[in-house]
């Protein structure tokens, strides 16, 4: 049996903010040692080369990667 070892990307913007981006990672028991992080109010190039630097990383390691985005409606 293969192990699965899967990797979440969520690339949230923050209207008149920036961006932030956020990694979890976990395997078949659950999180792994990898766990997870957050890095908030990065310029648009910003958050792009951080999402693509962390994808390629967790690739190379072996994960499976999904890359999502998601807007914060203004309050």
């Amino acid at each position: 049996m293969t192990a699965t070892k899967e990797a979440l990307i969520v690339r949230t913007i923050h209207p008149s903010l920036g961006y932030s981006v956020h990694v979890e990672t976990w395997d078949e028991n659950g999180h792994d040692n990898l766990g997870w992080r957050h890095r908030e109010l990065l310029t648009t190039q910003g958050a792009a080369d951080l999402v693509a630097s962390e994808r390629s990383d967790l690739e190379r390691r072996g994960y499976d990667v999904e890359v999502t985005d998601r807007e914060v409606s203004a309050s």
